[in-house]
């Protein structure tokens, strides 16, 4: 039988092999690629195998050891004792808000490296919220400032 895309073909095989915990299942069991030259094909592993690799992967330990000293240097071209180095300069703060509560949604203490979208160059660890909310504005000081006016009550119709 011929099919017209890879949904009818896994359609009609109903089940596949983790390869990790290498059980049939059936097809509801693994997640199914939506793009890419897999499109419509199902993962190689189970959901629930997949669920606690990605546990193992990102544990907190393993974040700091690994892919957080991966992350500084790849995307951002400083390294852990830079990163630490500029947390102590800026007294173990915001750079922004000045709190001291830097947690990151994997719950470890730590600041978001604020950066120049088009010159990479690093401005500064900031908290959270406020790397979300310069983010958000686009990183642009007149959005900023008509930001600042407006809470002041100074801004102009």
């Amino acid at each position: 039988m011929a099919f017209t895309n890879a949904a009818e073909k896994w359609e009609e095989i109903g089940e596949k092999k983790c390869t990790r915990c290498y059980q049939t299942k059936s097809l509801d069991h693994f997640t199914v690629r939506k793009s890419g030259a897999r499109k419509g094909h199902p993962m190689s592993y189970c959901k629930e195998c997949r669920v606690k690799r990605e546990k193992q992967r990102y544990n907190n330990q393993t974040y700091e050891r690994v892919y957080r000293p991966y992350i500084l240097k790849s995307k951002y071209g400083i390294t852990v004792d830079d990163y630490k180095e500029m947390l102590e300069q800026q007294g173990g703060k915001c750079a922004i808000c000045g709190t001291d509560d830097g947690k990151s949604a994997k719950n470890t203490k730590t600041f978001s490296v604020d950066h120049c979208h088009d010159t990479g160059r690093v401005r500064g660890l900031l908290c959270n919220n406020c790397n979300r909310g310069i983010g958000l504005l686009g990183d642009n000081p007149e959005t900023l400032n008509r930001a600042i006016n407006y809470l002041e009550g100074k801004l102009q119709k």
